[in-house]
């Protein structure tokens, strides 16, 4: 079925076990995070936002403002999944979920409480910490609507091993230019072997999560970036079905699923679709700018044109590209700045394949035991929009 919801990773602060304060004030600062919100909040009815921590909740009160922001929440356009533990790849474990619980012996700095703490803990201390003017009324009232709007990751330790951990290593080993890199960037072992739950790139005695940017800079950043990958497949999956936002090259990591699952050619040869929508008015540097700010955006997307386009974006198919961006064009067109608008693409790619199981297709009962495969086929159609920033390749950084 055609969704209304995105669950957007460009939104989610990757934090590692560094002053995530710093991380947190870094992203608010960061006006391409505020464009972007502004772009989703014309294309989807309801943006659910990963958080480790709720460091993003102080941002979009600083950015929408307390008023716009608590009518964010009353009218269901954002909410927070919160995953429970930070993932990393340990040095001789490989991939896996790490917690830290407060020992007697140890003293947590208050951002350190917040990555572990129960919600509406994790809440409070954030909102102290950064928002000291709120009244108690104020702050309860915002605890409380934060939390009505909260979900949590649902993955129990079986379902984690077998859809992200085996399956993350998988996806690479089987396919052929993830393999390739693989082999390209990997450090060896004596015999020339690379073991991905092994990887020398993270000794042993160490422990890698991946950076706020998520640029992938050796082997260990790709086999985490896959993980991601397959969690917000499960997040969207688990979470109404939603649409993705997520890194350039999970299309083809998705094709190479349905390539292993033998799924029939005459099933894969529909299963993603490109679709472009040309010449479409660019509101992001008039946010980033602050020529546009988000109250106005608010008040555009609760237009009558506004509410139409999203109710089209959720029927898009190939055929009707001109005519979205023509909703779009009148939606954008009624404020005053539309006219003076850079124009861009906008790409995404519409996932389809038979929304039933039906042994004449030919698909071995064997494959329905991935939670891939089975959602697919069960009718799992999410959009994909692709992240220009984050792309599924290993990328040396240059030396100075």
């Amino acid at each position: 079925m055609p969704t209304k919801h995105i669950v957007d990773s460009r939104l989610f602060i990757r934090l590692d076990l560094s002053n995530s304060q710093l991380i947190n004030q870094a992203f608010a600062q960061n006006n391409k995070n505020k464009a972007h919100l502004a772009q989703q909040l014309l294309l989807y009815d309801k943006i659910i936002i990963p958080t480790t921590d709720f460091g993003v909740v102080p941002t979009l009160i600083s950015w929408f403002g307390l008023n716009d922001f608590k009518k964010a929440l009353s009218s269901g356009t954002l909410q927070f999944l919160r995953r429970d533990g930070m993932l990393a790849y340990n040095g001789g474990l490989g991939i896996g979920l790490i917690r830290i619980e407060q020992g007697t012996n140890t003293n947590f700095s208050w951002w350190q409480e917040t990555l572990f703490e129960r919600d509406d803990t994790s809440l409070e201390i954030q909102l102290n910490n950064n928002l000291q003017t709120l009244s108690k009324r104020q702050h309860n009232s915002l605890i409380q609507k934060v939390l009505e709007n909260t979900t949590h990751t649902n993955f129990n330790q079986k379902f984690f091993m077998d859809n992200i951990v085996k399956e993350s290593y998988s996806d690479i080993m089987k396919s052929p230019s993830l393999l390739e890199m693989v082999k390209k960037h990997g450090k060896k072992r004596p015999d020339g072997s690379i073991d991905l739950e092994r990887l020398l790139e993270v000794p042993s005695n160490k422990t890698r999560v991946l950076q706020q940017d998520g640029q992938l800079t050796d082997i260990a950043d790709l086999v985490l970036r896959v993980a991601e990958i397959n969690m917000e497949i499960a997040m969207a999956a688990q979470t109404e079905n939603a649409d993705l936002f997520t890194s350039q090259g999970t299309d083809n990591l998705l094709r190479q699923k349905l390539i292993r699952s033998k799924v029939p050619q005459k099933l894969l040869n529909g299963f993603l679709k490109v679709l472009d929508l040309t010449r479409i008015p660019d509101i992001r540097p008039a946010v980033e700018k602050g020529d546009l700010t988000l109250t106005e955006i608010w008040k555009i997307r609760h237009s009558t044109k506004g509410k139409k386009f999203r109710e089209w974006l959720r029927k898009a198919d190939i055929k009707s590209a001109r005519d979205l961006e023509r909703k779009y064009v009148e939606a954008i067109s009624q404020n005053t700045l539309a006219d003076s608008l850079p124009l861009r693409t906008m790409r995404f790619v519409i996932t389809y394949l038979v929304g039933i199981i039906d042994p004449s297709i030919g698909i071995g009962s064997s494959i329905i035991d991935s939670f891939f495969i089975d959602n697919w086929l069960k009718g799992y159609s999410p959009k994909l929009f692709l992240d220009d920033l984050q792309k599924l390749v290993v990328e040396k950084k240059q030396k100075n």
